[in-house]
């Protein structure tokens, strides 16, 4: 097949493919090469021990670690393959397609359906149907969401569809034509986008259709319905029982002080009249003050209207749990009198249970810190219920090895996910910018960068924020992925020092990427002319301590001519 671009330029575009997804550089590998060539061969015997991993893992004969060791292993050797591509690979003339017998057969159908999905942010669905059950485990790194069904009667031309039994829970768009050919050999697949538009548990119907073409028709009817598969689905993270505000379940009570009075609480007639007096909380940035609802009457004055019940009746959840804290202290003055007041407020808001009720709370209580244990819960239902980021932030700033931490990392790398595909559709210098402030922790710098990198204008005005922004983020998150990225994003930059020194602090990364960064050094000692143009790069060297690697570089310096004195000082 001859080739569109020169082969280093190749090379760098299935690396980048390679390090985000093993199955998609398998596939451009095996795409780009003659089928009858070596090397077409290796690509498909990698594709085939991937397929076999992928088959061990669904039928769960192999555990999660052995099965993530043997795609590492398959990464690795794609690299490698990657990496000893030449122009003589690609010359043999590729095989035509054989089309096989398009008769009915059995089959099998693998559907990936996530089984969260975050609210109003569109999830990817897949549907692939083959006649044989090894096609379908192709270009797929498989997880806890894929499923399989097998022995599927299939046709020649195949319906497959994603709908929504409610009707207005999910947004549902299809990404690939609805009616399909299947063909003897490899799978056919079917994309779909879902955006949920409601929280909650809800249910996807998988279905796909066998069609038989009908002569007097002119086209292809449904015959029969090979799968009728109910997916539940929870569009967004749900919070644990026991952190989840309080809500209304629908019941009203009256506490009598006679009858049901508990023990040790003050009789009736310890009350004060003082004890219903309500202490108001200030709302944030305002002056105005926020009341708690008044303590109810007495049992013998209460009179529930009709229309009351039945608003009562319409409440649902914890809330009344709540309701019935606030009318049994309340309804004692004095137990009500002693609660302490971040107490009182605390259920107040939880009874609101919305972010500017817990933003209220905040704003009057968070000078008490960690004497207050309502408050770490008030942040992170705030960040929750508004789903922004800057309270997400907030919370990440104040609790830093708190109860919701993961929880919280989660939210946040979900919209990080989401801006990241913003840019990569439609970058542009303003998302760009956005980006490298709202996430500059992110191990995504390198995507950024590549989206950047297709437009020349963006590249020129952006090429050293974003860089400096991967540095940054290599000091904060100092990790194998966030610094092997930047050495292929970056072959040439100065910054080695910086970035040895980083990956050093963490004996665990430094002994992950020295072999990447000891290949970056020679690279740049092999370049250098000038005694001058090595001494930049010397630090990192002497940060390396390997005799090895010492011994390299001062055998590049004297093969340069250059003294070893100018260059290391006092050493000869």
């Amino acid at each position: 097949m001859p080739l569109t671009k020169p082969i280093p330029e190749l090379q760098d575009e299935l690396r980048r493919i390679l390090l985000e997804d093993l199955a998609a550089a398998l596939t451009a590998l095996r795409e780009l090469l003659p089928e009858n060539g070596e090397r077409f061969n290796e690509a498909l015997a990698l594709q085939g021990r991937l397929k076999d991993a992928n088959k061990e893992r669904i039928r769960n004969t192999i555990a999660p670690e052995a099965y993530q060791q043997r795609v590492d292993t398959i990464r690795a050797n794609c690299l490698d393959m990657i990496s000893a591509l030449t122009p003589e690979d690609f010359e043999a003339p590729a095989q035509p397609h054989q089309p096989g017998d398009q008769s009915t057969k059995q089959g099998s159908v693998l559907y990936r359906v996530p089984e969260r999905m975050p609210l109003r942010k569109p999830s990817i669905c897949t549907i692939r149907v083959a006649i044989e059950e090894d096609a379908l485990f192709e270009d797929i790194v498989l997880d806890e969401n894929v499923q399989l069904r097998q022995k599927v009667e299939v046709s020649e031309m195949m319906k497959a569809e994603l709908l929504d039994p409610e009707g207005s829970v999910f947004q549902i768009r299809a990404l690939s034509a609805t009616e399909q050919l299947i063909r003897e050999r490899g799978y056919t697949q079917w994309l779909f986008n879902v955006t949920p538009q409601s929280s909650g548990e809800h249910q996807l119907l998988i279905k796909v259709s066998m069609l038989e073409f009908v002569a007097n028709l002119g086209r292809y009817v449904p015959r029969e319905i090979s799968i009728l598969e109910t997916v539940t689905i929870i569009a967004e993270a749900q919070t644990d029982a026991a952190d989840a505000p309080l809500k209304p379940a629908g019941y009203q009570f009256a506490v009598n002080a006679a009858a049901g009075q508990s023990a040790g609480s003050a009789p009736p007639e310890a009350e004060a009249p003082e004890s219903n007096i309500r202490t108001p909380i200030p709302a944030p940035n305002t002056g105005s003050h926020v009341l708690p609802p008044e303590p109810p009457k007495m049992p013998q004055e209460v009179k529930a209207t009709e229309e009351q019940a039945v608003r009562t009746k319409s409440w649902g959840g914890k809330r009344s749990i709540a309701a019935v804290l606030l009318i049994i202290f309340v309804g004692s003055g004095a137990t009500y009198a002693l609660t302490p007041a971040h107490t009182r407020d605390w259920w107040w808001a939880s009874w609101q249970d919305d972010a500017q009720a817990y933003e209220t709370y905040i704003a009057v209580y968070q000078k008490e810190g960690t004497a207050n244990p309502n408050l770490e819960k008030a942040y992170y239902l705030r960040a929750a219920r508004s789903e922004r980021l800057a309270d997400l932030r907030a919370y990440q700033q104040a609790y830093r090895n708190g109860i919701y931490e993961t929880r919280v990392t989660t939210m946040v790398r979900r919209m990080e996910t989401a801006d990241l595909q913003q840019v990569r559709q439609s970058p542009s210098a303003t998302n760009v910018r956005q980006f490298l402030k709202n996430y500059p922790e992110s191990e995504n710098f390198d995507a950024v960068k590549q989206a950047v990198d297709t437009r020349m204008e963006l590249r020129k005005e952006l090429a050293t924020e974003i860089e400096a922004a991967h540095l940054s983020s290599i000091k904060s998150s100092t990790t194998p992925r966030n610094i092997e990225a930047y050495l292929r994003e970056y072959p040439d930059s100065r910054q080695l020092n910086e970035v040895t020194e980083a990956a050093s602090k963490s004996p665990e990364v430094f002994r992950v990427v020295k072999p990447r960064l000891e290949t970056r050094i020679l690279q740049q000692v092999e370049k250098a002319k000038t005694a001058e143009e090595l001494k930049p790069v010397l630090p990192a060297v002497r940060k390396i301590g390997d005799t090895v690697t010492m011994r390299k570089v001062e055998e590049l310096i004297q093969r340069k001519s250059i003294k070893m004195k100018s260059v290391w000082g006092n050493k000869e």
